[in-house]
């Protein structure tokens, strides 16, 4: 879809998750296999799915429109900060999101548009 912004999973080694969907129409990937989280019993777990790899990429996001950027600001900012590990340019565009680079880095100005988060998952 034209303004979504497409996140796959990766794993513990930094790798694309055998669960997520993959190709060079993904911009980023988040980590999403063995997180660990809180389970409706106040108990906690470790969890795979890119359900949990969007709310990393989506939180980046809303710190970078807090800053006031735009929304393709922040999807220039998300891209141009991720980190190029192995996948890029195959398996996702952009690379793994790296929030602490991304809400230092300086912005640029573009022109506003709306934006969605989808977690990918394979078919």
């Amino acid at each position: 879809y034209e303004n979504c912004f497409s996140v796959a999973a990766t794993d513990s080694n930094d790798g694309r998750a055998s669960f997520s969907n993959y190709g060079t129409w993904v911009y980023a990937a988040a980590p999403g296999a063995s997180i660990y989280t809180t389970t409706p019993d106040g108990g906690y777990r470790y969890v795979n799915g890119t359900s949990f790899s969007t709310p990393y990429v989506a939180g980046v996001a809303g710190l970078l429109a807090s800053q006031g950027l735009t929304n393709l600001q922040i999807r220039d900012r998300l891209c141009g900060t991720a980190d190029k590990i192995n996948g890029t340019g195959i398996s996702w565009t952009c690379g793994r999101v790296n929030a602490s680079r991304a809400v230092r880095e300086s912005s640029t100005s573009q022109t506003p548009r709306r934006m969605v988060f989808l977690p990918l998952v394979a078919r």
